[in-house]
């Protein structure tokens, strides 16, 4: 299981950005991160075509086939929906992780449902 975001566990650095000049400045060591997917999909195509490992956050089935299809490393989603999506990562064999958003307390839970991985929310989000 992938767990990130969490304070005693080393792991590549989440870096929310908003445009190709934020990808830029980003390092190997960071893993952008694009809140959803607008078409034209141009900043995924460009983290695709650049190599550059990136996540998109996630709010429906379909954003997470086109990350997919865009070479998204990893979709990240609230747990209800990462149960869905993780279904489909399965029988379609995907290479991308899919990751739920979750409080601590609920990652035996997020193991119990065979999700790839999770994000840790940070202390006073909900």
């Amino acid at each position: 299981m992938i767990i990130l975001n969490h304070k005693f566990i080393e792991s590549k650095k989440l870096v929310t950005i908003s445009s190709i000049d934020d990808i830029k400045k980003t390092t190997p060591n960071d893993i952008v991160v694009l809140k959803g997917l607008k078409e034209p999909f141009d900043m995924a195509i460009y983290c695709h075509k650049n190599q550059i490992e990136y996540a998109v956050e996630i709010s429906t089935l379909k954003e997470a086939i086109f990350a997919n299809s865009l070479g998204a490393s990893y979709v990240i989603c609230d747990f209800n929906l990462a149960k869905e999506v993780q279904i489909l990562a399965n029988e379609y064999l995907w290479d991308m992780k899919v990751l739920a958003t979750v409080n601590e307390k609920e990652l035996e839970s997020v193991a119990k449902a065979f999700i790839d991985g999770v994000v840790i929310k940070n202390i006073g989000e909900s």
